[in-house]
């Protein structure tokens, strides 16, 4: 039996966010045992999702065409702005939680 020295954090996913793509899925649907939702505007959901279910980690599992680089980039923007990591295949943007409730800007 191999054993990681390293802490194995249990993840529960939430939510999964449909961003694009449908076309090829067809009329099947999705059993992925969490909600599924279809934002309109992907960037406006995934901040809306992330403020209303709290969740703390964005797995991105969408490849290009469905996100193109700039939108993705966009969409890592988002989680760390919200206090949540966003991972994909070979990246992970971490952002800063701020334990005040004064408050504060930052530039």
């Amino acid at each position: 039996m191999c054993r990681s020295s390293f802490p194995v954090a249990v993840l529960h996913p939430v939510l999964a966010l449909l961003v694009g793509g449908q076309e090829k899925l067809g009329q099947s649907s999705l059993a992925v045992r969490v909600p599924v939702e279809i934002p309109e505007d992907a960037e406006a959901g995934l901040a809306e999702a992330l403020c209303r279910t709290g969740a703390r980690t964005v797995f991105d599992l969408s490849d290009a065409p469905v996100l193109s680089n700039v939108q993705r980039c966009r969409m890592a923007s988002i989680a760390p702005w919200r206090g949540a990591t966003y991972r994909g295949a070979d990246f992970t943007f971490t952002g800063r939680r701020w334990c005040s409730d004064a408050p504060a800007m930052r530039l």
